[in-house]
C-alpha cells in the first residue's frame, strides 16, 4: 500500500500529460482540416518557435516569465521531455508532415 500510495501520483501526472499530448495532436490534425491542409498550421508552429527562441533570452534570466510563452523557452533535459504537458514543436510538425504525405498519397 505505501508502493502504491507513493506511485499513483507520479503515474496521475503521466496519464494527464499523455492526455493532453494526444489532444494537442488533435487539435493540429482538427485544425489541419479546417485549414484545408497542414501547411498553414506547419507554417504558424515555426513562425511561433523561431518568434518564441528569439524572446528565449528573457525568460532564461527570469525563469519564472517561462509559462508566459507559447512554446517553452528553457532547455529541456529528458526528464523534463517526459514530465511535459505538451509535445514539442519539432513532433508536432513531424505529425503534420505526415498527415500531409497522407494527404497527396
Amino acid at each position: 500500500m505505501i508502493v502504491l500510495a507513493i506511485l499513483a501520483p507520479f503515474i496521475g501526472l503521466l496519464l494527464r500529460c499523455v492526455m493532453a499530448r494526444s489532444s494537442e495532436y488533435r487539435a493540429d490534425r482538427d485544425a489541419a482540416d479546417l485549414c484545408g491542409g497542414p501547411a498553414p498550421i506547419i507554417d504558424a508552429l515555426r513562425r511561433t518557435a523561431r518568434l518564441s527562441k528569439r524572446r528565449s533570452g528573457i525568460a532564461r534570466q527570469d525563469v519564472w516569465l517561462a509559462p508566459m510563452f507559447f512554446i517553452n523557452p528553457l532547455p529541456n533535459d529528458w526528464i523534463g521531455a517526459i514530465l511535459s504537458c505538451h509535445p514539442s514543436v519539432e513532433k508536432r510538425i513531424a505529425r503534420l508532415l505526415a498527415r500531409e504525405h497522407s494527404f497527396r498519397g
